[in-house]
């Protein structure tokens, strides 16, 4: 049997565990089975997730009738249409919504109240009907204390809102919008006459904030500044599945004195759905979030489709051309080789730093044009957004930047502020959408004036055009080929590379046309493949002749003689001279060699010789403490020249080195600001052991301590 892992976890068939555990030891059956064939796959059909539109729309009207069904969710996972109390959820009892509404919208604030912790009932027995009585009175009267009923503990409660106060506040941060409602009324409805479940969809969404005073104290429930707003979702729900169009409460809602009348808009929805079986309009209250995002984008080709077609991106979209969007010359990509060609520094306002890729965004929507930014986290997105919005709002224009999450918003709204744009900036969204922070923000940009003069910014832009013509006709030139066919900076990569094994020096730099360079790579390569069949041997430095003849081969060929036969003379006297005194003949004669035995050689003929402070200890050690001597000399000053600052062999000496160092490594586990400080201090203590420059005891430390580890070896050797 097969079975398809893949489609049962995407049905979620999950599998059960085993109900016999297989013992290791017992012993494996010794008969050998061929397995059977396995039969052909049957024909599962497909499941919901995976049908999609086979047959995509060919007509601009199908294609916004197909992002209108993918953008809004009519189904039963929509919480507008299907809502169910959970963990993120908080009932409410009220013995009067239409109050709440008001006094929410005169802005007073309310406290939640347990029912369960208050228990108004106690350990009576009253019937149904005298206990509901009871309850109202409790609930009327917390009502009046500012007080809002829950039927929860209290500690369900409190876990309840601080569960929503967190989520709304994430909400606002990364979408800059408020999605915490509380639903006034609901809809319970179901999908056919005598079906058993009921749904409920909430009716009036009133915005919500929850506030507290510190981390200790209970919270409180106040009306945000957003206005109410029906349930869109559902009365598109109604129109297209029941047939129930209630344009009544699509458009604005019916107001009181104090707010929206929810009085009114409850019997209006009532009236709507009196004879639909299954159907009941109930005065319930729930505080939960909702978020209306797709539905805005759901209304928008609905009712402003002919002002959306006015833009060409969105035209080319519905109207579904054949062609790619943005072939055509004047939407083409932008070189950034041409910026300094199309634009002079005098129509560039970037005022945030910018590369040759930055600048060519800038240039393409200063030139209308359409195009998409693309980059990773951390390479300028923000900051080229910035640059062009402040590009286009030089060139007298408005421009209006939209993000998903306000996080975005913000950045670039900071960076605008830093370069003096911020009065400049109309924020739409969040808590400043509000009329009196509009007006305030508009009188800001109205008041708001430049110091400098349009002079100085012609006299800054000349001397910044001098500049970029000079390092542009540097690069130029570095990037010239000359008559020999490669340019300055091709010949400067090829020395760098390591390539060339000699130096060929000419007396000028157009000393070769192409040809003649080329006639000398070639012969340079045949140079190569036959030094390769001979085998490498050693650089041929004291041959300084730049011509070859026949004349001077031949006194090459001799001049080699003679020296291999005064090689040979000379490793005879070696052999003398060491058979004499005594001493161990080397076969091969070295340079080091040759120099101990031109010293020996002298001194054997004077007995003035003065061997007293030389170590009375075999030769071979001897040697090996002078190697020693030699490398710890070396290694020593080594160290010293890896040292950020200069320090004295004296100071290196002096200084409490160990005392530094485990400070140093304290103030490297502690937390910031005082691991700063920590640092600070060490850093003081070693710079008064400085000679010169700024010591850095993260680099110094390591350089002092094989300084100080030579320096001991070698007073201890001496």
């Amino acid at each position: 049997m097969a079975v398809d892992i893949a489609r049962s976890r995407f049905t979620r068939i999950r599998p059960l565990a085993s109900h016999r555990v297989s013992d290791p030891s017992e012993p494996a059956s010794s008969d050998e089975t061929v397995p059977a064939a396995l039969p052909p796959v049957p024909d599962f059909g497909r499941f919901p997730g995976e049908i999609s539109d086979e047959k995509k729309p060919e007509t601009p009207r199908g294609r916004v009738e197909r992002w209108q069904r993918k953008l809004l969710d009519l189904s039963l996972r929509n919480r507008l249409l299907n809502y169910r109390d959970s963990k993120q959820t908080l009932p409410l009892r009220c013995s009067d919504v239409g109050a709440l509404e008001d006094a929410l919208s005169a802005g007073e604030k309310f406290r939640g109240f347990s029912l369960v912790d208050e228990n108004p009932l106690g350990e009576r027995s009253v019937s149904s009907k005298d206990a509901q009585q009871i309850e109202e009175k409790v609930i009327h009267g917390a009502f009046g204390r500012k007080q809002l009923a829950v039927p929860l503990t209290g500690q369900e409660m409190d876990n309840r809102l601080l569960t929503l106060y967190r989520r709304a506040k994430s909400d606002m941060q990364e979408g800059g919008t408020n999605t915490l409602f509380l639903a006034a009324g609901f809809l319970r409805w179901k999908k056919v006459k005598g079906d058993l479940r009921s749904y409920r969809a909430p009716l009036v969404l009133l915005p919500i904030r929850i506030e507290r005073r510190s981390a200790r104290s209970s919270f409180r429930i106040a009306h945000h500044e957003d206005e109410a707003r029906f349930n869109l979702t559902l009365l598109e729900f109604l129109k297209r599945d029941f047939g129930l169009p209630i344009p009544e409460l699509g458009g604005e809602l019916p107001r009181d004195k104090s707010g929206i009348d929810l009085p009114r808009i409850f019997a209006t929805m009532r009236h709507k759905v009196r004879d639909t079986p299954g159907f009941e309009v109930v005065e319930d209250l729930a505080l939960s979030t909702f978020s209306f995002a797709k539905y805005l984008m759901w209304k928008d080709p609905v009712d402003r489709e002919d002002q959306l077609r006015q833009n060409r991106l969105v035209r080319h979209l519905i109207d579904g051309d054949e062609d790619s969007y943005g072939e055509s010359e004047s939407n083409a990509r932008i070189d950034p080789k041409e910026i300094d060609r199309r634009r002079v520094p005098q129509d560039l306002l970037t005022p945030l730093p910018a590369d040759s890729s930055r600048l060519s965004a800038v240039v393409a929507a200063s030139e209308d044009r359409d195009f998409i930014l693309i980059g990773p986290p951390g390479t300028g997105k923000s900051q080229t957004i910035a640059n062009i919005v402040a590009q286009r709002l030089g060139e007298g224009k408005t421009v209006l930047f939209v993000a998903e999450k306000a996080a975005a918003l913000d950045v670039v709204h900071r960076r605008l502020v830093k370069i003096g744009l911020g009065d400049a900036v109309l924020e739409l969204h969040s808590n400043k959408t509000d009329r009196k922070s509009v007006l305030t923000q508009l009188g800001r940009g109205w008041d708001r004036s430049s110091g400098a003069t349009e002079e100085e910014w012609i006299q800054v832009t000349e001397d910044l055009k001098m500049s970029r013509d000079h390092l542009n006709a540097y690069v130029q030139t570095l990037h010239a080929k000359g008559t020999q066919g490669f340019s300055v900076f091709d010949a400067v990569a090829r020395v760098v590379s390591g390539e060339a094994p000699f130096k060929i020096f000419f007396d000028f730099k157009d000393a070769h046309d192409v040809e003649s360079y080329r006639h000398l790579v070639s012969l340079a390569a045949e140079l190569g493949r036959t030094h390769a069949a001979v085998g490498s041997g050693p650089a041929l430095s004291f041959v300084h002749s730049e011509h070859w003849s026949f004349k001077w081969e031949t006194e090459f060929v001799e001049t080699v003689e003679s020296l291999c036969t005064a090689l040979g003379n000379l490793r005879q006297a070696e052999h003398t001279l060491a058979r004499e005194r005594g001493i161990r003949s080397d076969p091969n004669l070295g340079a080091k060699r040759r120099a101990r035995l031109r010293a020996l050689a002298p001194r054997t003929e004077s007995a003035a010789l003065d061997l007293s402070a030389v170590p009375d200890m075999p030769a071979e050690r001897l040697s090996a403490l002078a190697k020693t001597f030699a490398t710890d000399v070396g290694e020593r000053a080594a160290a010293m020249s890896r040292t950020v600052a200069t320090y004295s062999l004296d100071a290196a000496r002096e200084m409490p080195f160990e005392r530094l160092d485990a400070s140093w490594r304290e103030a490297q586990t502690k937390f910031w600001p005082a691991s700063a400080f920590a640092r600070r201090r060490v850093r003081k203590l070693l710079q008064t052991y400085a000679d010169n420059g700024a010591a850095d005891p993260g680099v110094d430390r390591k350089a002092l301590s094989v300084v100080r580890e030579r320096d001991a070896a070698i007073r201890e050797s001496l």
